[in-house]
């Protein structure tokens, strides 16, 4: 593992356990909403349709701080800090040891992709119509620190064991094509200060950096990557001839469809 991969790992394994303990010691484990950075978009909505003050403001704060940390590298709260991100790779580890996982096509991958902004649409608006938080049924990170407080449905529990089971099969695909906020930093994301970049213009042939955990592929262009970059430098890491980097951005027209 490179130096940059085990910072990478320890900031994931701080971010969750910090989550962990202000979620479990401040509100107990049904109070996983109160810090998810997706409050950024639900919170003032509820507020104006309850016509109360605005609320789950921890929430807000981390979505706002999360979203111009992803103006700077693309979705880095997703690679670096996000608990979900952290279990769906220790997951996808598994799969890899147990060669469980499936490799997608990635022009497939990059269409699924926009699932996951059919789903922010659908969640704001579902919290517009309905006035409730989505988490209580919707979000694994909140079944896993509230399954012993609240009681949760069959189809949460069964929803749950697609997201564990399926996240050895596909790697990261609840973070592909799922979830709202990284859909949302996905598109400030390509507009990003810095991104993953090539040193020349022309590539070797040996294709090791298709093993993005996001199923991405780093294209022959000056900004190598897309919108489904997480800034977690693995593709930089197994160039062998180390012609990848994360480097400020020289023109929005660099970056690819």
């Amino acid at each position: 593992m490179s130096k940059a991969q085990k910072i990478r790992l320890l900031s994931q394994i701080i971010f969750t356990v910090v989550f962990s303990w202000a979620i479990l010691h401040f509100w107990g484990r049904a109070g996983a909403h109160n810090l998810c950075p997706f409050a950024l978009f639900q919170s003032p909505i509820l507020a104006i349709k309850h016509s109360v003050p605005l609320f789950f403001t921890g929430g807000v704060i981390l979505g706002v701080v999360f979203i111009v940390l992803g103006a700077i590298f693309p979705r880095a709260f997703c690679g670096w800090a996000c608990p979900i991100g952290f279990v769906v790779r220790i997951l996808g580890v598994i799969g890899n040891k147990l060669k469980l996982t499936t490799k997608i096509p990635v022009r497939l991958n990059d269409r699924l992709a926009w699932l996951a902004v059919l789903v922010f649409a659908y969640l704001v608006l579902l919290t517009a119509v309905s006035g409730r938080m989505f988490c209580v049924g919707g979000c694994p990170l909140f079944w896993g620190y509230s399954a012993c407080a609240v009681p949760i449905g069959a189809m949460s529990i069964a929803f749950l064991a697609f997201f564990l089971t399926g996240s050895m099969f596909i790697e990261r695909f609840f973070c592909r094509w799922i979830c709202p906020y990284g859909a949302v930093l996905g598109i400030i994301g390509r507009f990003s200060i810095f991104a993953i970049s090539k040193r020349e213009t022309e590539c070797g042939a040996c294709k090791v950096c298709s093993k993005c955990p996001m199923g991405t592929l780093p294209k022959d262009t000056p900004v190598v990557v897309g919108p489904m970059c997480i800034s977690c430098l693995e593709c930089v890491d197994v160039c062998p001839r180390s012609r990848l980097f994360m480097g400020k951005r020289k023109s929005k027209k660099e970056d690819i469809k």
